[in-house]
């Protein structure tokens, strides 16, 4: 009897990580991100794209310049060069830790 439940759970667990990988590859191929814009980006409720975040975007604009120029070396803790240069949480505004 628990070698049912086992294959039933077993089965439903499978069934779902299947449904959520085509429901992902889907958005994908709709052009949408199935998950949160990255830093510096903002989702856009009305027309459901991602744009440019106006406080954040030249901030992480010039953390990558620095670093791709070599004029700045990547830092071991990536939150203190972003503090440096201004960028807060999203929750609280206080700096990255």
């Amino acid at each position: 009897m628990l070698a049912i439940i086992f294959g039933y759970s077993k089965y439903y667990v499978d069934s779902l990580s299947e449904n959520v990988k085509r429901g992902n590859r889907t958005k994908l191929e709709n052009g949408w991100m199935p998950h949160h814009p990255p830093i510096g980006y903002l989702c856009d409720p009305e027309t459901k794209h991602i744009k440019p975040d106006p406080e954040r975007f030249l901030i992480v604009r010039r953390i990558w310049d620095a670093i791709l120029t070599g004029n700045t070396s990547p830092l071991p803790n990536p939150h203190a060069c972003q503090n440096r240069m201004g960028s807060k949480n999203e929750e609280d505004q206080t700096p990255r830790r």
